[in-house]
């Protein structure tokens, strides 16, 4: 087992060396590594389960390794699914890495590191948008002679939203810590939808110190896909599963909100990843809705893996205290009107049916 996990882990090094697929450079191995292809193939037979075949048989008619035998193509499809999970843990638990001077983001844009955020309370993981020059219609952004780019948490089509309907007010946003080039590189397709609203829900901010509120929301699971066709396929093609928000005053002067949308737990790699809105304001209790301003809203990524996943589906944020997350913000806005609460999370949280069930409320 020992040697198994050895050669498994020399496996994940070299595919983040290459930046070659799992199954790839498992392929590849034949030629160029026989002898530690041999070595895996026999210590994953060792253990091979009937839920491991299961899991692995719908691939065969793809033609993954096909010049293998069928019982090697079981073991080296369910070894590439390994592989694939640990080159997804360490991927995000880099994108998820607070900014570091050593990250090659900041070892080549070093002037770009007196624009990231600082806060007291916590390591950076934002910089100031008014440093960068943003690439219309692309997740890049210019600094300099370099290049970088926006964490794909943000639709670019949303940020250049947020940016053209909050022109004067202070923004951040999440830069990937290892994503650097000194050329222009082609753009991934994005596409996004605006939702406008008409935002009448709370009207006078009416949540007292030391008093919690909130909601849960989850998408119905419908028998089929004719009796609702729109929520069947959020439930069961995009994995969205709820809302969870929590409304808290800390003090006559202080409310905090908290919106978190959770999908199911993933079929591959297990973990949750939740998208979360967070704000707060200063406005007093009785403050109408419409004249109230916020200190600041902030967009964040929580990543749950493993049984933190588990945990996290289990709970809500209405009730108290839910499980720590592995968190990196995306995006955060100063000194906006309240009311841009409703527009921003309708448009970055993803689900359209949980909206319209949230506004309802």
């Amino acid at each position: 087992m020992t040697d198994y996990f050895n050669s498994l882990g020399q496996v994940v090094a070299s595919c983040v060396a290459t930046k070659a697929a799992s199954r790839v450079f498992l392929e590849d191995l034949r030629k160029s590594n026989p002898a530690l292809l041999k070595n895996l193939l026999a210590a994953r037979k060792a253990f091979m389960t009937d839920s491991d075949k299961e899991r692995a048989s719908p691939y065969l008619p793809i033609g993954y390794f096909r010049d293998f035998c069928v019982e090697d193509r079981l073991v080296l499809i369910v070894l590439s699914f390994e592989v694939a999970d640990r080159l997804h843990e360490l991927r995000m638990s880099e994108r998820l890495e607070r900014y570091k001077r050593e990250h090659p983001l900041f070892k080549a844009a070093s002037d770009l590191w007196k624009h990231i955020r600082v806060s007291g309370k916590r390591s950076a993981d934002l910089v100031d948008s008014a440093a960068l020059e943003f690439v219309s219609s692309t997740e890049f952004v210019k600094f300099g002679k370099y290049s970088a780019e926006l964490d794909y948490g943000l639709n670019t089509c949303f940020v250049a939203w947020i940016r053209q309907r909050f022109p004067t007010n202070r923004l951040y946003v999440r830069l990937h810590p290892s994503r650097v080039f000194d050329k222009q590189l082609s753009s991934r397709l994005h596409e996004a939808i605006i939702r406008t609203i008409d935002p009448h829900w709370w009207n006078n901010l009416e949540i007292y110190p030391g008093q919690l509120t909130g909601l849960s929301i989850e998408i119905a699971d419908p028998a089929s896909p004719c009796d609702d066709v729109e929520a069947w396929w959020e439930r069961h093609v995009r994995g969205i599963r709820r809302w969870d928000m929590s409304v808290s005053g800390d003090s006559p002067n202080h409310l905090s909100v908290m919106v978190e949308e959770i999908p199911h737990k993933s079929v591959g790699f297990q973990e949750v990843l939740g998208s979360c809105v967070h704000l707060d304001t200063s406005a007093s209790v009785g403050t109408l809705a419409q004249d109230a301003q916020l200190m600041h809203l902030d967009l964040a990524l929580n990543w749950y893996p493993g049984a933190k996943g588990d945990k996290r589906l289990s709970q809500r944020l209405d009730q108290g205290m839910v499980e720590t997350a592995t968190r990196t913000h995306l995006l955060r806005l100063e000194n906006i009107p309240f009311m841009g609460f409703f527009e921003i999370t309708c448009s970055f949280l993803n689900s359209r049916v949980l909206a319209r069930e949230w506004l309802s409320a």
